[in-house]
């Protein structure tokens, strides 16, 4: 029976497909004076696209260790135009730029999918060492994640607990972005 088509159920609940996120891209280093159009428009040049094209949206831009990186948003379409190659001119600098997939995590009780402003937890957490005890800024202790730590607990897993939660190997942190990836529309 298809669930739309049952009128008790189709009046109590709305019935649809899941809205999938977009690609986005970082585009590492570029220069302070770039300006957003710059970086849209390179994007688009790059792809053969009309400047006027919308498909382009900056999310925003924050200082890296060279310049800034720039979060961008594209379609399939310009995110597989992309993904054929890893450098990209923008105004007189050719730049690097990847796949873009960061979970929201917090900073106060270090799990996943929300961000401290929203976390319910009363003591924040030591993001190194998982102790309520003191902040990762004067942590003395050695790296323990307590993301992995508290899986491994409830779950009755052997996942490594040696790195910090905040850490690119983390398998929960991995776990994250890999379900991020699967609710990315890449127009497969």
């Amino acid at each position: 029976m298809e669930l739309d088509s049952n009128p008790e159920i189709k009046n109590k609940f709305e019935i649809g497909k899941p809205i999938q996120r977009s690609p986005q891209i970082i585009c590492y280093g570029v220069s302070d004076e770039t300006t957003e159009e710059t970086v849209a428009n390179s994007i688009k040049q790059h792809c053969s696209l009309d400047e006027t094209n919308q498909d382009v949206k900056i999310i925003h831009n924050f200082k890296g260790t060279r310049g800034r990186n720039w979060i961008v948003e594209t379609t399939p379409e310009i995110f597989s135009t992309l993904s054929k190659t890893s450098k990209l001119n923008i105004g007189w600098e050719r730049i690097s730029y990847k796949e873009y997939i960061r979970p929201k995590q917090c900073f106060k009780c270090c799990k996943f999918g929300h961000l401290a402003k929203h976390c319910k937890e009363e003591k924040p957490l030591c993001t190194h060492c998982g102790s309520n005890e003191h902040t990762w800024k004067n942590c003395k202790a050695s790296p323990t994640c307590i993301n992995c730590t508290q899986s491994n607990e409830k779950n009755n897993k052997k996942n490594e607990t040696n790195h910090c939660c905040t850490s690119k190997s983390c398998p929960i942190y991995i776990k994250e972005v890999k379900f991020i990836a699967s609710k990315t529309n890449y127009g497969q």
